[in-house]
């Protein structure tokens, strides 16, 4: 894994090097003039062919009105050249996990973050990605390319037969996937891969790995929050944090406008600043430390009661937890720093 300010894309798939030839893609929302006429490109020129792409069933069905639309005005019929698969929520919320899987006959990789199959997505918001390769079941990074593969697998399994021979190819013709794949275990040393599930979502997960440690502080990126502030209060009563700091997206993010005024004195809002901060941050980060470690997640999920999944309606997510022994400021040193304060709107109660 990586920390960098830079393309991971244009890094991984454009190196022209014929390493991968199936793909698995997932995504929330999607353009398909901007992946067929740019990105699709870049996969078929490493000889990337076998691609699968799953998408929220809603933003599908506008991603099949905007292709039609397009093919009628235009008069060209551009041909797919990949599998699209809409996807229907598995907890009444949204699918809206950001994976990238590669697969190559001696190498997988797995990239889990933020970013949508659009262009702000891949090419001009401030995302975050996490990055894991590995040739044989003995690498570090293999527990999590086997993790993200079981993932696909299950969400794909029960579909149609075309897509079954995709995923059947992939194995098949890997001799690194079908080494790795047999590894039962989602943890990698200091790396967790993490996804919402019926019993327990992402953020409880993330409350039961810290425990009983004393949690100093808790810094959070995410270009929404849950109106009421439900994930910020849950977070805050589970974890009791000696300070809690929200960044995002003064002008484009959704912050916490209904929350008690009790709550206030507790959390510190912040405009997302930083050097080359000016595009729009679509990150989605929690980091924490305790007396003992620096915890972070990043992924999908947005500080919301949904994206975390806490209740009955959750997403469908996936984010990578690092576990670092000691104190590390991972944020900053993505060169994400604290702006401007959010003046929120005071409304009176208790919490």
């Amino acid at each position: 894994m990586e920390l960098t300010r830079r393309n991971i894309f244009d890094e991984i798939i454009g190196k022209g090097v014929s390493v991968y030839e199936s793909a698995i893609l997932t995504c929330f929302s999607f353009d398909p003039l901007y992946f067929i006429q740019y990105f699709l490109p870049k996969l078929n020129s490493i000889n990337v062919t076998n691609i699968v792409v799953l998408i929220d069933e809603l933003q599908y069905d506008q991603a099949c009105e905007e292709y039609i639309r397009y093919r009628e005005s235009s008069g060209r019929n551009i041909q797919l050249n990949f599998s699209p698969v809409r996807m229907r929520p598995s907890f009444r919320g949204v699918f809206h996990p950001k994976i990238v899987f590669l697969v190559g006959p001696k190498q997988c990789t797995a990239l889990i973050g933020s970013g949508n199959l659009t262009y702000g997505g891949m090419t001009y918001n401030n995302e975050v990605w996490n990055a894991f390769s590995a040739n044989d079941p003995n690498a570090v990074e293999a527990p999590i390319i086997a993790s993200v593969w079981k993932y696909l697998y299950a969400l794909l399994d029960s579909g149609q037969n075309t897509i079954k021979e995709q995923l059947t190819w992939m194995s098949f013709y890997s001799e690194s996937l079908k080494a790795i794949e047999s590894i039962d275990n989602r943890s990698s040393g200091k790396f967790r891969f993490l996804v919402n599930t019926e019993k327990e979502g992402i953020g409880q997960q993330l409350i039961n790995f810290i425990g009983e440690n004393r949690v100093k502080d808790i810094t959070i990126v995410s270009p929404f929050y849950d109106k009421d502030g439900y994930a910020l209060e849950y977070l805050a009563e589970n974890l009791h944090p000696e300070a809690f700091l929200c960044l995002g997206d003064e002008e484009t993010g959704i912050w916490p406008m209904a929350l008690e005024e009790d709550w206030m004195n507790i959390f510190e809002f912040r405009c997302i600043a930083g050097k080359d901060m000016d595009a729009r941050t679509h990150a989605k980060i929690i980091q924490i430390h305790t007396d003992k470690n620096t915890y972070l997640l990043s992924g999908s999920p947005n500080a919301t009661k949904a994206g975390l999944g806490f209740g009955q309606v959750k997403n469908d997510e996936a984010s990578v937890l690092l576990i670092q022994n000691g104190y590390r400021d991972f944020i900053a040193e993505m060169g994400i720093m604290a702006g401007d304060p959010v003046k929120l709107p005071r409304k009176t109660g208790s919490k």
